[in-house]
């Protein structure tokens, strides 16, 4: 396979980056297939080298609403495809995402392509790279580090969080039962979380409101001594939610927003810590306090 090499290379998009929350290298452009790039199987495609140190872990995505995108690894040695594929519908059209992590320095091309033949059009691209380091996790982790970590993670859409498989088994309707991502690398020690479209920790549950309000305080407090004040504020406000889309009963909450400044309520720039406050079903549910990444 021949290979023409994307007008803007690894470097150039890195040196653009953008940074939604400081830590890891992210960067967004766009380009199209055209009629005269090189075709492979009557698929027309563009590449991009990359280059990768070992430990280090990389998302690349690409969208389009002229054609349905095909996104590859291609290894520089033995010419095999690797990765993991993930297929979601977004604002743009289509988006193909793959992500890998480095088991040793790795040189490889990003192939950009489409699934059905002969088509062209415009496409978007962008990437999330962590270091070794930003991927590494340890139980041993104090709550900042924990934080720090899910912060990374969070800006690679939870791509590289390692996870594992968890089922639901609904039965009374098992057409309705599913498999799940599930994760304990976590911000609270010992817990676990299912990993769905946002991440959703419970990070404490109790009977009892004041022990609830208390954490809910503390670890709002804490977070926020987590953060680079310069960059980071928060705003704790009282909401009301319904409790299904079948019912105009509400339920009470306290939600305390951490964003970047000037970013409140934008993706991957605002979290939230909510507080549950219903007194109206206590005895059937227990008081909860969550993290929620938008």
């Amino acid at each position: 396979m021949k290979f023409i090499l994307l007008l803007l290379s690894l470097c150039s998009l890195m040196a653009a980056a953008q940074t939604s929350v400081p830590g890891i290298k992210t960067g967004i452009d766009s380009s199209s297939l055209l009629s005269t790039d090189n075709r492979n199987n009557n698929r027309y495609y563009k590449e991009l080298p990359i280059q990768l140190k070992k430990g280090m872990g990389a998302v690349f995505y690409m969208e389009s609403n002229a054609f349905k995108p095909y996104l590859i690894f291609f290894s520089t040695g033995d010419g095999k495809s690797f990765g993991v594929p993930r297929i979601t519908r977004e604002d743009k059209g289509d988006r193909m995402t793959i992500s890998f992590t480095a088991p040793a320095d790795t040189s490889f091309f990003l192939i950009f392509s489409s699934y059905e033949e002969t088509v062209t059009g415009k496409f978007y691209y962008g990437y999330s790279i962590m270091d070794s380091a930003q991927m590494a996790f340890s139980n041993n982790f104090n709550l900042c580090q924990r934080l720090h970590y899910l912060l990374n993670q969070w800006q690679a859409n939870w791509d590289l969080l390692p996870t594992s498989t968890g089922h639901h088994l609904d039965t009374e309707d098992p057409e309705m039962s599913y498999d799940y991502r599930m994760t304990s690398n976590t911000l609270i020690k010992g817990a676990n979380t299912e990993i769905e479209a946002r991440y959703k920790e419970v990070l404490f549950s109790t009977k009892e409101y004041g022990a609830n309000d208390d954490f809910y305080k503390k670890i709002c407090k804490d977070i926020m001594a987590c953060l680079d004040a310069s960059q980071w504020e928060s705003q704790s406000v009282v909401e009301e939610e319904k409790i299904s889309a079948y019912s105009n009963e509400t339920r009470g909450k306290i939600v305390t927003h951490f964003y970047i400044k000037g970013a409140k309520g934008l993706p991957f720039k605002s979290f939230d810590v909510i507080l549950n406050i219903d007194f109206t079903n206590i005895l059937l549910k227990p008081y909860e306090v969550h993290l929620i990444f938008n």
